[in-house]
């Protein structure tokens, strides 16, 4: 079926609610049963996740916009992936990977999660659905990861985010010179988002990419700053309850 999938819509809402109530019963499961039953649990929440994206892959391919070199992605969201799958797999989350994802990760997946707009190319609604159902399951990934990392980010964390940004920037640029691609937008803003305003606004692709580097150093110190006082309070809260019992 064909048509738009517009933010807020009764399809994109039915995605978000879908996504919180499995990752609290993801979570939920994690925390509940015996951690025998741990590893299946996170494998399902990888296949799902892995299930999404290969589906909306498959649209592509019938769309005739699939390119084998996305599978080699270096947006956000997609490195953001590779490290939740990474990290449950092995059961173990180091904190450079959960800073990555809190500071870096989050945002990204959720600013897609919120519009829609970034999925209109060209408009099939089952494919637009699973595009935000990706995106909002990363974010339940992250959460999982940062729990059990039990993470309380220092301003070191905050600098190692930033040289690994400067390094996914590099290597993007270099695939997308090589190979025309548009990695983290750098060639070309996605359509009908801020990003193409700001673009047309400074009629400057030099420009743009100053003030998308900015804009993007903005967000990650705004959420540095929130999770790094609401990880503490959680934690801090948690040793209060140890204390108590």
């Amino acid at each position: 079926m064909l048509g738009y999938l517009k933010t807020f819509s009764s399809g994109h809402i039915a995605m978000i609610v879908l996504s919180i109530v499995y990752g609290y019963l993801f979570i939920k499961l994690e925390d509940t049963y015996d951690k025998k039953y741990a590893p299946y649990n996170r494998a399902l929440f990888i296949i799902i996740l892995i299930a999404t994206k290969a589906i909306r892959y498959y649209f592509d391919v019938q769309l005739g916009v699939f390119r084998l070199i996305k599978l080699l992605s270096f947006h956000i969201c997609s490195i953001s992936t590779v490290l939740i799958i990474i990290s449950m797999i092995r059961d173990k989350y180091p904190r450079t990977i959960s800073s990555f994802l809190i500071v870096l990760g989050f945002p990204a997946a959720l600013s897609v999660v919120l519009t829609t707009k970034f999925e209109l190319r060209p408009p099939i609604i089952l494919r637009s659905n699973l595009f935000i159902l990706y995106h909002a399951l990363i974010l339940v990934g992250i959460i999982y990861v940062v729990r059990k990392t039990q993470l309380i980010l220092h301003i070191k964390d905050y600098l190692n985010v930033i040289a690994s940004l400067i390094v996914i920037i590099i290597i993007s640029a270099i695939l997308n010179l090589t190979f025309d691609l548009n990695y983290l937008y750098i060639i070309e803003p996605p359509k009908g988002t801020i990003l193409e305003t700001i673009h047309n606004a400074v009629n400057s692709h030099f420009l743009y990419l100053i003030i998308f580097l900015i804009l993007a150093l903005t967000i990650m110190s705004i959420q540095f700053l929130l999770c790094k006082y609401i990880l503490l309070a959680i934690h801090n809260h948690g040793d209060k309850k140890e204390i108590n019992a």
